[in-house]
């Protein structure tokens, strides 16, 4: 039987499945053989997918896997070169990160000019906040705006997920129980404050810094 804690490692933890990973790659119209790269890939899926669907040479970055085209290493100290990738993929991976100022300044390195990254996550519909478990540092909408322009990121796109949050939740629910629900996203249903959480897509570009 399923858990709390290894409940999000059986799939079921992709708002959406890849419909919101195709609008990004959509929206971004990546070149043909671009290279991208997926931080925080976990099983590797989304690396598989857009190397299936769209021909990119995708790669993943993990601090745990052994997923083909994965490689371990750190987001706060990306194993990638400078200007080497033409996107990089958050896929419910930057809110988990212990300082994503620091991790988006590796972006930023690793980006080709005008590269994008693409974070789909959880947002806060109130003040940002953090929990603990696998929902970590929730950004309000400004203040991921913000986090983004300090790190010479320009905002393209937002736009909001909510619902298909709400359908996954509601399924995982259904299958495996409110409590286990709510123990793997780090927060009780009878003590803790509830969270005002939304899921969003951002597509933000790389600005070249002014000497």
């Amino acid at each position: 039987m399923i858990d709390g804690q290894n409940l999000c490692d059986s799939g079921m933890c992709r708002p959406g499945g890849f419909a919101i990973t195709d609008r990004a790659v959509q929206y971004c119209a990546f070149s043909s053989k671009a290279k991208l790269a997926d931080i925080g890939c976990g099983l590797g899926a989304t690396v598989q997918h857009v190397r299936d669907k769209y021909g990119f040479l995708a790669y993943g970055v993990d601090l745990v896997t052994s997923a083909p085209n994965c490689m371990v290493g750190d987001a706060h100290c990306l194993p990638l070169e400078d200007g080497s990738m033409e996107g990089l993929l958050f896929e419910c991976s930057l809110s988990k990160m212990r300082d994503p100022e620091t991790v988006l300044s590796q972006a930023f390195r690793a980006l080709a000019p005008n590269g994008k990254i693409v974070i789909s996550d959880f947002y806060s519909l109130g003040e940002s906040s953090a929990f603990p478990g696998r929902i970590g540092w929730v950004g309000s909408q400004k203040d991921l705006h913000r986090t983004l322009q300090r790190s010479g990121f320009s905002v393209l796109l937002f736009e909001d997920y909510t619902e298909h949050m709400k359908a996954l939740w509601g399924q995982m629910i259904l299958t495996y129980g409110l409590d286990a629900v709510c123990r793997s996203y780090g927060f009780c249903t009878r003590t803790a404050r509830r969270p005002k959480l939304g899921y969003c897509l951002i597509v933000a570009r790389k600005e070249e810094k002014v000497s």
